[in-house]
């Protein structure tokens, strides 16, 4: 996992630099380009990640402060903490819900979440049918789960999309703690 994370990050920017220049590229990092956002881009109704929610519910009248909002650094923390630690827990058998805790706790957590990041629900959710036997409850409360994960993907302009992360997220801690189904 970490050579992946290596390979995902450090073979980028060395193109990165092959292709403009090591100069550039420090010079691009060293500006910062992420700080020239405006509380808008974090604020807006299309985002429905937890800093934009934070935002949207503790700063009405004032400039917030961004990434460095109390409130998401500890929630967002707290949360990665939780994922990594379950995901190590989690068996082999176990792997696809443990992606599926770290997908729904990235989109929680990432900063600018849209409303059409939905669409990364599809395969933790068809993950979920495939697996209805063995869920408490069968296919009737795997059923219920879709239902209400599509639902809150629905709700006009996306306004319960963090929620729906927060459930998939759930679904998966739940899952992944489970016993593997025997596959026949």
């Amino acid at each position: 996992m970490f050579a992946t994370f290596l390979a995902a990050t450090v073979v980028p920017a060395l193109l990165a630099m092959a292709c403009f220049g090591a100069d550039v590229f420090v010079r691009y990092r060293a500006a910062r380009p992420e700080s020239l956002y405006q509380g808008l881009v974090y604020t807006q109704n299309m985002n429905q990640s937890l800093l934009a929610t934070i935002l949207r519910w503790r700063h009405l009248g004032g400039p917030p402060p961004m990434l460095a909002e109390p409130t998401y650094v500890a929630i967002a923390s707290l949360l990665m903490l939780t994922t990594l630690w379950l995901v190590f827990r989690s068996g082999r058998a176990r792997a696809p819900w443990a992606i599926t805790m770290l997908v729904a706790a990235a989109l929680i957590v990432a900063p600018a979440t849209l409303q059409h990041y939905s669409l990364v629900l599809l395969a933790p959710m068809a993950q979920l049918w495939a697996e209805r036997e063995s869920v408490p409850g069968g296919a009737r409360s795997a059923g219920a789960v879709l239902t209400a994960i599509y639902g809150m993907c629905l709700f006009p302009h996306g306004m319960l999309l963090l929620w729906a992360f927060v459930l998939v997220w759930l679904v998966g801690v739940a899952r992944a703690r489970s016993p593997a189904p025997v596959v026949a």
